[in-house]
């Protein structure tokens, strides 16, 4: 995925917004694949993945429905809010984690 904007996470908030709060986490995870995805596309062919885009968060939650507003004065607004973070948290952790094993293991 390419590096992460406010854009980025406003677009995945609405996307995740408008879908069951039971099913938001699954959403969000299946963005930050998508956007993955593209970017591993993207960076082997130079070329922008033909269904999920250019590697961005927002390019790959333009492809689903999404919610018009998503206001911090209400609870399923801000649960969006904390859903997508959160991913965001949890992989800027197991990144950075996973960046420390490997410098580790090449020192070996």
């Amino acid at each position: 995925m390419t590096p992460v904007i406010y854009n980025d996470v406003l677009a995945a908030v609405s996307v995740v917004a408008a879908v069951p709060p039971d099913r938001q986490a699954e959403v969000i995870a299946e963005l930050i694949h998508d956007a993955d995805l593209a970017e591993a596309y993207r960076l082997k062919y130079r070329a922008a993945h033909p269904v999920f885009g250019d590697g961005s968060l927002i390019a790959a939650a333009l492809r689903h429905d999404r919610r018009d507003r998503c206001s911090f004065q209400n609870m399923e607004g801000l649960t969006a809010w904390l859903c997508v973070l959160s991913a965001l948290l949890a992989r800027l952790s197991e990144t950075k984690a996973s960046g420390h094993a490997q410098e580790r293991h090449s020192l070996r």
